[in-house]
Formats: C-alpha cells, sequence, structure tokens
C-alpha cells in the first residue's frame, strides 16, 4: 500500500470505529486520556507498554486500566520497534480501519507504524486515524547522554537521494530540551537552516521556554527563518512544510529534524512518504527523571488513508 489521502481534523472530528486500536502505557498520567474518552473503542484492543519506569506510581495505574479493560499488551523498547506484524495478525480483511493513540509514543514507535503500513502488501485499503493529547507545560528535563540522530527509513532502507555535490538544508522544530537543538546543528552542520515552533501552543509559558531554552541555535538564523505554526492546525503546518522545503530541493539535501509537539514530528514523517527525497532525522537522548506529564486540552487527530497500487 502506499499514502493516497491526508485528511487534517482540525475541528469536528467525525466518528470512527477502528478494528483495531494501539494505544500506549507509560508513567504519564495522559495515557488512557484517549482510551477513556473513545471507550476503548477498537474490535481489538493493545497497548504498547514501555519495557522501563515499572515502578512509577502513574505507571501502575496506567497498567492496570489496560489490564482491567482486556487490552493485548507488549512490552516494548523505548528505541525498540514494536512487533506490528503480530498486532495486525488475524484480521483477514482486504479492508482494515486502524486508531492509533501516539500520546505516549516515542518516535520510533510510530515511524515504525507508518513504515509498517507503507509498501505493506496484506491488505487492499487502510483507513488510519492517528491521535494524541497534548500536555500541560512543564519544565524541561536535563539528558544523561549526548544526543543521536536516527534516520526515518523507508521499507527498512535508508534514503538513496541524499546527493553529495548538494549542500543541506536543516527544517528544525525546536522543544523544550535545553541544549537538544545545539546538539542536532552540530551534528548536522547545515548550510542552511529554518527553525519552527509551536505558537499558540497549549500554554505560553511553553513557547517563552522555547527561546530561553534554544537562545544559542535561534541567533544563528535570520528573524525570517524563525517561523511559528499553530499547535492545532495540521493542515496549516502541512502548508508551511510544503511552501519551506519544495523550493529548496533543487539546490539542497533537505534534513526535517523534528522536536516540540508530536504533530510536528507526526507530519514530517507523513511528509516523507509523500516525497522520499527529503529526510527526516529525529533524536533520540535519555533524560534524567521521570517526568509526569497530565493531559491538557482535547485531542488532535489526523486521518490518512493508504490504498495497493
Amino acid at each position: 500500500m502506499e499514502l493516497i489521502d491526508i485528511k487534517h481534523r482540525n475541528e469536528e472530528v467525525p466518528a470512527f470505529e477502528p478494528d483495531l486500536f494501539i494505544a500506549a502505557s507509560g508513567y504519564e498520567s495522559r495515557a488512557t486520556c484517549i482510551p477513556k474518552y473513545l471507550n476503548d473503542p477498537g474490535k481489538k484492543n493493545v497497548v504498547l507498554a514501555f519495557s522501563d519506569h515499572l515502578k512509577e506510581p502513574a505507571r501502575a495505574e496506567n497498567d492496570r486500566y489496560f489490564r482491567e479493560h482486556g487490552y493485548q499488551s507488549l512490552l516494548v523498547k523505548p528505541f525498540g520497534q514494536p512487533d506490528f506484524m503480530s498486532i495486525f495478525q488475524g484480521h483477514d480483511e482486504d479492508h482494515i480501519r486502524v486508531l492509533i493513540d501516539i500520546t505516549l509514543m516515542t518516535r520510533r514507535w510510530y515511524d515504525s507504524f507508518l513504515n509498517y503500513l507503507n509498501g505493506n502488501d496484506s491488505f487492499q485499503k487502510a483507513d488510519v486515524r492517528i491521535s494524541y493529547c497534548p500536555a500541560h507545560f512543564y519544565k524541561p528535563v536535563e539528558y544523561r547522554r549526548k544526543v543521536s540522530l536516527r534516520q526515518f527509513t523507508l521499507n527498512g532502507s535508508h534514503s538513496n537521494h541524499v546527493k553529495q555535490h548538494k549542500k543541506t538544508a536543516l527544517i528544525m522544530g525546536l522543544g523544550n530540551d535545553k541544549g537538544v537543538g545545539k546538539s542536532v546543528y552540530d551534528l548536522v552542520k547545515p548550510d542552511h537552516m529554518l527553525l519552527l515552533y509551536a505558537d499558540p501552543a497549549v500554554h505560553k509559558s511553553y513557547v517563552e521556554n522555547i527561546f530561553i531554552n534554544n537562545h544559542s541555535i535561534i541567533k544563528k538564523v535570520d528573524i525570517q527563518n524563525l517561523v511559528h505554526y499553530p499547535l492545532r492546525d495540521t493542515a496549516e503546518l502541512y502548508k508551511t512544510f510544503l511552501e519551506m522545503i519544495l523550493p529548496l530541493r533543487e539546490e539542497y539535501n533537505v534534513v526535517i529534524v523534528p522536536q516540540g509537539p508530536k504533530i510536528f514530528s507526526l507530519l514530517a514523517m507523513v511528509f516523507h512518504l509523500n516525497y522520499p527525497d527529503v529526510t527526516v532525522s529525529y533524536p533520540e537522548y535519555k533524560v534524567k527523571g521521570a517526568s509526569d506529564k497530565k493531559s491538557s486540552a482535547d485531542h488532535i487527530s489526523l486521518d490518512l488513508e493508504f490504498a495497493a497500487d
């Protein structure tokens, strides 16, 4: 299958009855936000459970909820890849409807989900809704080791579109964790850079901290290359990607590094499905302590349609 349509759900979200619902359990209280709101909607409900932080108070409560509501549970390492082949087993029809809640998922997990569907020949059609609950503002955490970059790939193969004679253009989302953006800049060493940040976001303090914690990287770009996007308007953010990236592709190898709200990471990966010559590399690092993030607003959703060639 390949991605054939994107439907942005910025206002009223129509009903969606999934054959398969995939959630995640970790140490944040918002893990059960969407499962509770939608009343565990799948004919089959699966939860991907982090293999670490098993003793955190919110984690125990989350695991109890999923256990009592009959979810099939799979332990997954934070930087591991879930076994989506086994998760999708048992659905014998050509058409499948999937709802995936990425609220607590790592980028690697929903990267793997999109990668699994793209090129999959088990189905003729897949209707997919991807949702998540934004978090309340939280104080930034410190990371325990240097930042590395993991490249998003299609069908398990790294992109072969990188041209050695071209310069590199970096399009980076700004997150709240101090120093990560600078580390990414030092790794990529771009010839041209654009920085994006969420504004309006869930909380004004989040935007203020973006500027404080990314001061060293922000001062490296011209003001016109510092661009804000509305957190809840997925159509506007995708349009921003198009307007920024398409003019750059002839002259540059374009690299997107998503940080900040999950919607930026998700849309960067979706953009890559349509434009595989654009590289998406997401930062990976470990933090010094667990931080419980509680849900702050109604969930954000994006609908994708995959179909056989």
